[in-house]
């Protein structure tokens, strides 16, 4: 997928982990944050190719009145509906890599010397581990990240935990990760492992 001339970085981790957080520490820090989350939103703002290609694949049932996306709708059908979130990812997945490498691509010539961090919740999931040169996985326990995903959600626990089963699971993601962050809960702590991270990171490196 993508051709490599700098190390190139992957954070991932379960919703409700806490990989956001870690993500904006590391923008903060200086690291150049690829967001394939951020991404597929873009892909899907009003008018694109992309949402006519969902609304023709799912129907009104995932717009509101005014025709907008709505993401909770399409979110509830794709966590409940293996074969309906295959036809999703199949209609997104392939503009949101093309647009990664494209964003890849600018900032390895922008910044030769620069930290690059893909940030993709699907790192495993897609099959990408193997495009990027180090992975990071973000830890949380269960019982926090569930209720992380209810909270912002506004969802049951049984659907946040339908969503939570469509993932790699935690155990697999930290066997496979070259780097874990632990996150507790304390933010202070969290950025403490980050940071000294990236302290390390860019020292090798220069």
């Amino acid at each position: 997928m993508i051709e490599r001339n700098q190390p190139l970085v992957g954070l991932t981790g379960s919703i409700g982990s806490g990989k956001s957080t870690v993500s904006h520490r590391l923008a903060a820090l200086g690291a150049h944050i690829v967001d394939a989350d951020g991404i597929s939103r873009e892909l899907l703002a009003p008018n694109s190719p992309a949402l006519d290609r969902v609304r023709a694949e799912f129907g009104p049932a995932v717009f509101d009145p005014q025709g907008n996306l709505d993401r909770k709708k399409l979110a509830g059908l794709v966590f409940e509906d293996d074969g309906a979130r295959e036809r999703l990812e199949g209609i997104i997945h392939p503009l949101v890599f093309k647009r990664m490498d494209e964003r890849i691509a600018a900032l390895r010539q922008d910044f030769p010397d620069g930290m690059i961090v893909l940030d993709i919740p699907l790192l495993f999931e897609a099959g990408l581990e193997r495009s990027v040169d180090e992975i990071l996985v973000v830890h949380a326990p269960e019982q926090a990240r569930l209720e992380r995903v209810m909270e912002r959600d506004h969802c049951t626990r049984e659907q946040a935990l339908a969503r939570m089963r469509t993932q790699v699971s935690d155990e697999e993601k930290c066997a496979r990760a070259d780097t874990v962050f632990y996150n507790d809960g304390d933010c202070d702590r969290l950025y403490a492992q980050v940071d000294r991270w990236y302290a390390l990171r860019m020292g090798g490196m220069v």
